[in-house]
């Protein structure tokens, strides 16, 4: 008898695969059934840039479980790090009902997934829609750490031309809206953070064997802790790939940084006992944060909007529902 499914007229088996996220689509086109095949096949070609991207660059920078995250991709992508830019692991800010949120109330305190499946609701094309202006409130709050508004852009146009020529000499693949974004004073004033960070562009330098085990990849410093605690990197790999990690190394001050545990003593407080010693040597470490450079401006965005409490809207109910799941 076949499957009820298999009796939908191809426009709606269309809209459902669709609204998958790319795995669950690579798996509905590893059936041997041969609708669900030609449906999910155009669907999967795609997102097939961003299946291999995400395979390469988490066997590059091993995620390690941690924290109260949930993966979005179970059984293809664990948990990525806890997110340095957020304080918060449940949904952030004090004062939202679930009910102004659009979610429904849970006996169990709502977590984050990480990395968020954004990709199967969002359009993260470069156009950066999503990112709405900030509301005269916050526009006031900021201005204090980034200055008037649209006085000036993430990386200077020769900055940004350097890298983008380099880039090109080296033949490696800048992610789609960098440009955009780095050369816009407005896009980047859109984004608060509750602990200062702030965009600056550093020129494009070459990922030392100690960062990627000598994949041969490329790093550009992008968005900085203003106390220098911690920093946001692109890494753009020869496959044409790219990732967003963050470090409290400043990779363009101590290119020649190791990170191996016994490297660390300098650096350790000598009143810590042992357990503790490990833990800050591993938070020196590479935290792969996310699978590309717009999904991480995109977690940042709605995070630090949830943190600050802001009116509800479309866009932002929406990253709540697709993101946030009760503790299991």
């Amino acid at each position: 008898m076949a499957a009820p499914i298999l009796s939908c007229p191809t426009e709606v088996l269309h809209y459902i695969i669709s609204s998958l996220n790319p795995f669950d689509v690579e798996a509905v086109a590893k059936t041997f059934n041969r609708t669900l095949f030609n449906v999910a096949c155009p669907i999967l070609l795609r997102h097939k840039p961003w299946l291999d991207n995400v395979r390469l660059m988490t066997g590059i920078f091993p995620p390690r479980r941690s924290g109260d995250f949930l993966p979005s991709f179970p059984g293809h992508v664990p948990v990525l790090e806890p997110q340095w830019s957020t304080y918060d692991r449940g949904i952030p800010g004090t004062d939202y009902t679930f009910e102004s949120l659009g979610i429904r109330p849970a006996t169990q305190e709502y977590v984050a997934s990480s990395p968020p499946d954004l990709r199967s609701w969002m359009q993260l094309d470069g156009s950066f829609d999503w990112l709405k202006p900030l509301d005269e409130r916050m526009q006031d709050m900021w201005e204090e750490y980034v200055g008037p508004f649209g006085e000036s852009a993430p990386g200077a146009d020769d900055v940004v031309n350097g890298i983008m020529e380099m880039a090109k000499k080296l033949d490696l693949v800048l992610p789609d809206g960098f440009e955009t974004f780095m050369k816009s004073k407005e896009l980047h004033y859109r984004i608060p953070s509750c602990m200062s960070w702030y965009f600056e562009l550093a020129p494009i330098a070459k990922a030392p064997k100690a960062l990627d085990g000598g994949a041969g990849g490329y790093v550009v410093k992008f968005h900085i802790d203003q106390q220098s605690f911690a920093y946001s990197y692109i890494y753009l790999h020869p496959s044409g790939g790219h990732c967003v990690f963050v470090s409290r190394v400043d990779w363009c001050e101590e290119p020649d940084a190791d990170l191996s545990p016994s490297s660390q003593d300098e650096r350790r407080p000598q009143s810590q006992e042992e357990g503790e010693q490990e833990e800050v040597a591993d938070e020196l470490a590479v935290s792969l944060h996310s699978l590309s450079f717009e999904e991480y401006l995109a977690t940042v965005y709605y995070e630090q909007l949830l943190w600050y409490g802001v009116e509800p809207f479309d866009g932002l109910k929406a990253y709540v529902a697709h993101v946030y799941r009760p503790r299991q």
